[in-house]
């Protein structure tokens, strides 16, 4: 009786076709193109975000930032203004020297700010692909 019984249930079985497997493999190839294709997107837009961000800095944040810097009332001016009146090149040197410098360490602070913000939102939606394709792929 067990005999009998096993090999109904045996018989009962369903078979898949191959073009089910060949199906299965085809479709996990997509997925993981389709992963691949997303990360590189999402790289793209963060290269042509850092590239645009380059620009404006260049074209409109520096500028701005130089003029703010340099204000007639302000110090850097005012040292500067007085270097050039005493005619001595290396203190006027010196004085070109430390407006460089300051203007470049408060340039590079807002590349930075500027930058973290991006990484940020690469990070965030690297992080929501992953999620993504973790629930796709199971």
């Amino acid at each position: 009786m067990r005999y009998l019984l096993l090999s109904l249930f045996l018989s009962g079985c369903v078979h898949l076709p191959s073009q089910t497997a060949q199906l299965n493999v085809l479709l996990g190839n997509q997925i993981a193109e389709s992963k691949i294709t997303h990360l590189a997107l999402i790289d793209e837009w963060a290269n042509q975000r850092k590239e645009r961000t380059e620009q404006f800095l260049e074209y409109r944040w520096i500028p701005t930032f130089i003029l703010n810097f340099m204000d007639p009332d302000g110090l850097p001016y005012k040292n500067l203004k007085a270097a050039l009146k005493s005619d001595c090149r290396p203190v006027i040197a010196d004085e070109i020297r430390e407006i460089t410098m300051a203007i470049s360490g408060q340039v590079e602070k807002k590349r930075l700010e500027l930058f973290a913000a991006i990484n940020k939102q690469v990070k965030e939606l690297r992080e929501s692909l992953a999620l993504h394709y973790a629930e796709t792929e199971r």
